[in-house]
C-alpha cells in the first residue's frame, strides 16, 4: 500500500535525476561549445601572451570574459526556465499525491504564483563554518561571476607568470584535454570548479525550487494542514544539518521554520500533516544494511565519483517514523563510519552520543575539541575511547 512518506520520497527520486538531466542538456553542453570557442578568442592576435602589449592583452581577456559570461548567463536563463516549469508540474503531482491518500482536494496556486516564490523564497545555505543567503536570481549572479573571474584568472596567471605561458597551454590550464571516448573535455578550471561548482547550483536549485512550490501550495491549503515535517534522505550521504532536523515538525501557520534546501546538493523535503491523517503511517525507502554485518566488503568497495553504495547495502523499507539516529544504529560501523568519520562514530556507537550533538544551534559541525566541551562530552569520549592529540 503507498504511503505519502515513500510517495514523496519516491517522487524526489525523480526530481535529482531531472537535475542530472539539466546538466548534461545545459551545464556540460554550455561549457563544451565554450571549450571549442576558447582557442579562437586566446588566438586573436595570433600571437602568445609574451609577445603581446598590454593592451592587447586586457582585449583577449576581455573577448574571453564577455564570451563566457554571455554564455553562462544564456545558460542559466534556461535552467530557470526549466526548473519553473518542473515547479508547476511538480505542485500538480505532490497535490495529487495527497488527494489519491488523504482524500483532501488541495488547491493548485496559479503558475504566476508558483513562479514568484520560486523567486523571492531566501535560500540560507550552510557551508562548513558559513553560511549566505540569498534568492535563487543572486545565486545564479554569483555564480556566473565567480565562474568567470575562474577563467579570466588563468588567462592573467599564464601572462604574468616567470616563464609566461604559451595560448595553448593557457587554453589547456582553462579547458583540459579532449577525450575521445566520452567527446567531451576534461580537467582544467572550466571542467573542474567552474563545472562541479554550477552542478552544485542545479541540484540545489532542483530542491529550491520544488520544496518553495510545494510551500506556497501548502500554505494556500492550510486550513486543511496541521504541521509541516522535515522529511530526510535515508542513507549513509546524509549531512549532519539534515540529520538533526530530521522529524522536526512546524506548525502550517507559522513561518518560523527553517527553509529548504539547507545546503548546496540538499535533498530533504516538507511532508505536510493532513489534519486528521498520519503522512508517517507505513514505511519509506532507504539504503543501509544491518549493524556487524557487511564490514570488509563495505570498506573495499569500488570507489567511483558520485556512486552510491547500492552494491554493498540494499534499498530496504523501513518505518516512516524512524528516527535518523535509530536509523544510524541499524547499520554496519563501517556505514556509520562513512558518514560521520571514525571519531564521530566512535562517539555515537561506543560512547552514547546523538547525531544532534555534532553540530550547533546554527547548524555548523562542531570540531573535536568543540565538542568536548559541551556538557558533559568529555565522559562519552573516555568512554568512547577518542583521544584529542
Amino acid at each position: 500500500m503507498e504511503t505519502i512518506s515513500n510517495a514523496i520520497v519516491k517522487r524526489d527520486t525523480y526530481i535529482q535525476r531531472f537535475a542530472t538531466h539539466i546538466i548534461n542538456s545545459q551545464v556540460r553542453l554550455t561549457s563544451n561549445k565554450f571549450a571549442r570557442e576558447l582557442p579562437e578568442l586566446i588566438n586573436t592576435f595570433d600571437a602568445d601572451g609574451a609577445d603581446l602589449s598590454m593592451p592587447e592583452r586586457r582585449q583577449v581577456v576581455k573577448l574571453v570574459n564577455d564570451a563566457f559570461k554571455s554564455s553562462w548567463v544564456d545558460m542559466w536563463g534556461l535552467v530557470t526556465e526549466e526548473l519553473n516549469g518542473m515547479a508547476i508540474l511538480d505542485v500538480e503531482h505532490v497535490a495529487g499525491v495527497y488527494d489519491d491518500l488523504t482524500g483532501v482536494a488541495m488547491t493548485l496556486p496559479a503558475d504566476a504564483a508558483v513562479v514568484s516564490a520560486t523567486k523571492n523564497a531566501v535560500m540560507v545555505l550552510t557551508s562548513g563554518d558559513s553560511s549566505q543567503a540569498d534568492v535563487w536570481p543572486g545565486y545564479v549572479k554569483r555564480n556566473v561571476d565567480t565562474a568567470t573571474r575562474a577563467i579570466t584568472g588563468q588567462i592573467w596567471a599564464g601572462y604574468n607568470a616567470e616563464i609566461p605561458l604559451t595560448n595553448q597551454q593557457i587554453v589547456r590550464n582553462i579547458r583540459g584535454t579532449y577525450n575521445k571516448r566520452t567527446k567531451s573535455f576534461q580537467g582544467g578550471v572550466l571542467n573542474g570548479m567552474v563545472k562541479s561548482q554550477a552542478e552544485a547550483l542545479v541540484r540545489t536549485g532542483v530542491s529550491h525550487f520544488a520544496n518553495s512550490a510545494r510551500d506556497r501550495m501548502y500554505q494556500q491549503n492550510k486550513e486543511h494542514l496541521e504541521t509541516r515535517i522535515f522529511y530526510a534522505v535515508m542513507d549513509n550521504r546524509v549531512s549532519k544539518i539534515c540529520s538533526k532536523l530530521h522529524l522536526s515538525e512546524y506548525p502550517t501557520e507559522s513561518n518560523d521554520y527553517p527553509r529548504i534546501p539547507r545546503h548546496f546538493n540538499c535533498r530533504s523535503v516538507w511532508i505536510s500533516r493532513v489534519k486528521g491523517f498520519d503522512p508517517l503511517a507505513g514505511t519509506r525507502p532507504s539504503i543501509g544494511g544491518e549493524a556487524g554485518a557487511d564490514e570488509d566488503a563495505f570498506k573495499n568497495r569500488p570507489r567511483y565519483r558520485g556512486r552510491k553504495d547500492t552494491d554493498i547495502y540494499d534499498i530496504q523499507q523501513v518505518p516512516a517514523d524512524l528516527t535518523m539516529d535509530a536509523f544510524f544504529r541499524r547499520q554496519p560501523r563501517a556505514w556509520v563510519e562513512s558518514n560521520l568519520g571514525k571519531s564521530r562514530a566512535k562517539l555515537f556507537l561506543d560512547g552514547g552520543m546523538e547525531l544532534s550533538d555534532f553540530t550547533n544551534v546554527s547548524g555548523k559541525t562542531l570540531n573535536l575539541d568543540e565538542l568536548r566541551e559541551v556538557g558533559n562530552n568529555d565522559t562519552k569520549f573516555r568512554k568512547a575511547s577518542v583521544k584529542i592529540s
